[in-house]
């Protein structure tokens, strides 16, 4: 009996991501007229780097601290 739920659940499973794989691959198709190549090269551009639009906001971040740092040391010296 439990062998027959398992079998079930691994076709059920199955033929879900097959049905999502397929649904993926017409709504590329269909849905943008661009080159469809660029959708891949977008893919694998994310793959490679995932973080690179938080690695480009850290280091915008950092270029303002060091920004403001320089200035509150040039208060401060001319200041002083």
């Amino acid at each position: 009996m439990e062998t027959e739920n398992v079998g079930l659940i691994v076709c059920g499973v199955l033929i879900f991501v097959a049905l999502l794989n397929t649904g993926l691959i017409f709504g590329v198709l269909r849905g943008q007229n661009r080159n469809r190549f660029e959708v891949i090269g977008k893919a694998i551009r994310a793959a490679q780097n995932p973080w690179r639009d938080r690695d480009e906001q850290i280091e915008e971040l950092r270029q303002r601290v060091s920004d403001l740092e320089q200035g509150e040391n040039e208060v401060t010296q001319n200041g002083s």
